[in-house]
């Protein structure tokens, strides 16, 4: 994620936290009175409920809930205060007329403090299903110690391009735990959604969670996406069939990107177990996993398979990566991708493990069937090489940072184009690199080469719009290879 995406989200965060808070306290729904140790919910009204005492809330039984149809930002049930148990109890809530204009604007849970900027604390969302929403089924905002486990989001639909839809949404949490949880039948045009979107948090664990089937039409598509956070382990979690689509919206500023699990601008992350699978893009970048611009991260058996770019009607995309990583100090171990291709790649690559900044290191990974390919589908390496293990390209000049410190161990490149591109590395180290099948062992270029990739505005060209050409960027080879180490079996080559 560039910059100025960064700052688009965190402008369309704000804005959608202020509605949402600003409309909480418009609505005037109706309190919910604790009954005891135990209140049974069994119906909630058209203009929803708060719970502003502690204690344990159940579903007594599915509810079909009516939000009023004006537009207005609606919410099922808003937590409100501190030390709540919200126990679905295996029921479902859902919307009455699902798809109803209306009903685009409508939120299962809120988690809120009543005294906000106050955080509110020991609330725990459990055990259920919540169904055809707009635009979250859980959103929780400044929170502590807050526990959302085996509740499943689906059928979440929204059509207004100025928000950030997701399945399950934190913001400002601290200490949190989402577990067991499965988001699926997602289908948005807005400028970025996501299964699970985790901003501006700290200390969390997500687990054996799920994102399956989730289309956006006309922007972003994540299934994990991480914004300035820190401290948070993934495990066990998957993400599969993700599609991204191109219509022209002159409000997509921020590209069309397909992207399994989406990190940026955190720091000290680790995921260990997860996968994504069958992510499509269209005409910006496909990954299955992206770490942009991280500070500190750990990631042990990651997989990623079918991860296509350029499948929309352009034929053309930025690039498809199983794992891209921006940023210093991380490891990636034992990780494997496989079926990696961009149709004629801007960044003319696609690249199974593709990485740019300071003191990388990847261990005993491998990159099966990657592929560059032409308009026909047809691999084609004038377009770049479909690449096991490079550099992370970018096109934009400020974003044009070489690979250094660097170092490849045990890592194999199976049946791809090119097995270990050196471009732009610097201080680092191939030990023990293999390559199989009808793979290019390696290319070593001089600092005197150059490289021409274009970006338009289905791509996220800055200050662009639908009309733009496409523009190119020369993009100089930043190898210094008397500080690189090389395998003898590469004879020691410097520079062809």
């Amino acid at each position: 994620m560039s910059n100025h995406r960064n700052v688009a989200v965190q402008k369309a965060a704000l804005d959608q936290m202020n509605q949402i808070t600003e409309q909480i306290k418009k609505n005037a729904p109706k309190e919910l009175a604790s009954t005891g140790d135990i209140t049974v919910i069994s119906e909630i009204p058209s203009e929803g409920y708060y719970i502003k005492e502690k204690g344990t809330y159940v579903l007594g039984n599915d509810i079909t809930w009516a939000p009023p149809v004006n537009g207005f930002l609606f919410a099922a049930i808003v937590i409100q205060c501190d030390n709540v148990v919200l126990d679905f109890k295996g029921h479902t809530l859902s919307i009455h007329n699902p798809k109803n204009d209306g009903d685009y604007s409508s939120m299962g849970v809120i988690v809120l403090n009543s005294d906000y900027p106050t955080a509110c604390s020991n609330v725990t969302v459990t055990n259920g299903t919540i169904k055809d929403m707009g635009i979250c089924g859980l959103w929780a905002f400044k929170t502590n110690n807050l526990s959302v486990s085996k509740i499943t989001v689906k059928g979440l639909s929204n059509p207004n391009f100025n928000l950030l839809p997701s399945g399950i949404s934190l913001w400002d949490a601290e200490s949190f735990r989402v577990s067991d949880c499965f988001v699926k039948n997602i289908e948005l045009t807005a400028l970025m959604g996501s299964g699970i979107l985790i901003l501006n948090s700290k200390t969390g664990i997500v687990s054996n969670c799920t994102v399956d089937t989730f289309t956006n039409h006309d922007g972003v598509a994540s299934g994990y996406n991480y914004l300035q956070s820190s401290g948070i382990e993934t495990k066990s979690c998957t993400a599969t069939n993700l599609t991204t689509f191109y219509a022209g919206n002159p409000a997509s500023i921020i590209g069309h990107t397909c992207i399994g699990f989406m990190m940026t601008a955190c720091k000290s992350l680790t995921f260990s177990e997860c996968s994504a699978s069958v992510m499509k893009g269209c005409c910006d970048d496909c990954h299955g996993m992206s770490l942009y611009w991280i500070d500190k991260a750990k990631v042990t058996h990651f997989k990623a398979s079918h991860v296509h770019d350029g499948n929309g009607a352009q034929k053309t995309g930025a690039k498809a990566t199983g794992l891209e990583v921006y940023g210093k100090d991380i490891t990636i171990s034992k990780c494997q991708v496989s079926d990696i291709t961009a149709i004629v790649p801007q960044d003319l690559q696609s690249t199974g493990f593709s990485v740019c900044g300071t003191n990388i290191k990847l261990d005993s990974c491998s990159a099966t069937s990657v592929t560059a390919l032409d308009a026909n589908g047809s691999p084609d390496i004038s377009h770049g090489y479909g690449t096991g293990f490079g550099w992370a390209p970018d096109p934009r000049p400020s974003n044009v940072k070489p690979a250094n410190g660097i170092t490849y161990k045990n890592c194999v490149a199976n049946n791809c184009q090119l097995g270990f591109d050196t471009w732009s590395h610097q201080n680092s180290k191939w030990i023990n690199p293999s390559t199989k099948g009808k793979t290019l062992s390696h290319l070593i270029q001089p600092s005197s080469a150059t490289r021409i990739f274009s970006m338009n505005f289905c791509s996220e060209l800055p200050g662009a719009n639908p009309s733009s050409k496409s523009k190119q960027f020369t993009i100089h080879n930043q190898i210094e290879g008397s500080t690189n180490t090389y395998p003898d079996d590469w004879n020691n080559q410097q520079e062809e």
